[in-house]
């Protein structure tokens, strides 16, 4: 989240993605070295998650957007205040916290990984529900 509100203040972190680009392209190029396999794969597995959390809070941002700016669906905008406590919250405890834990990966439990994830894709379910009913609605009504 603090890179999607922030993005050009975190070069630390894009830095460290770049290199861990070059690192699997380097190794998909000498493929056939001993190890090179193995170190491909952990690369690309990296590059994949890293990116992804870089960008998870995109969909926040957006959704908290769309929220705001639909008329009348209050529903739509008690889901994604739900689901944007349920990132911010974390997120604010880390960042003021005097644990001394360098990311907030380190800092959250599993289980509180867990519950975020799975509050989110339970917003994100019931939004594309009521968006389609939405539509299904405004469909009757033009026939």
């Amino acid at each position: 989240m603090v890179i999607a509100a922030r993005p050009r203040s975190s070069h630390g972190v894009w830095e460290l993605l770049l290199q861990r680009i070059l690192v699997t392209i380097w190794a998909f190029v000498i493929f056939g070295v001993p190890e090179s396999v193995q170190s491909a794969f952990v690369d690309l597995y990296l590059v994949v998650t890293t990116a992804t959390a870089l960008i998870s809070g995109l969909p926040v941002i957006a959704a908290v957007v769309s929220a705001v700016r639909s008329r009348g669906a209050r529903v739509q905008r008690a889901l994604t205040a739900v689901m944007a406590a349920a990132h911010l919250v974390p997120l604010a405890s880390w960042q003021f916290s005097t644990s001394g834990a360098p990311s907030l990966t380190t800092y959250l439990s599993p289980t509180a990984t867990v519950v975020v994830v799975a509050i989110g894709v339970v917003v994100a379910g019931a939004l594309t529900v009521l968006r389609f009913r939405s539509g299904a609605t405004a469909g009757r009504a033009a026939t």
